[in-house]
């Protein structure tokens, strides 16, 4: 798994909390993100890692507003350091 997929994770795993998992499956659905609510891993995108990243910010912020996506840019922020990667636009 590579560093934009362990970022998708990590964000659906705050955003089954935040939105609440019914919204987050439609997202997911929605964006072919396929995710094992179960196990709570990442099995599979559609679309480079980046580009999966910033059409998910863009749906968590029309689902749950700019709070929603601020807190979203401080858990990516923080671990897209650790991980050494670039963040798409709508995390900067």
């Amino acid at each position: 798994m590579d560093a934009y997929h362990r970022l998708i994770e990590l964000l659906i795993k705050r955003e089954l909390g935040i939105l609440g998992p019914q919204k987050v499956e439609g997202i997911l659905k929605e964006l072919g993100i396929i995710y094992d609510l179960d196990s709570g891993r990442l099995v599979g995108i559609k679309g480079s890692g980046a580009e999966v990243l910033q059409r998910l910010g863009e749906k968590i912020y029309e689902a749950g507003g700019e709070i929603a996506l601020i807190g979203a840019r401080v858990t990516m922020i923080l671990n897209a350091a650790k991980e050494r990667v670039q963040l798409p636009p709508i995390f900067s």
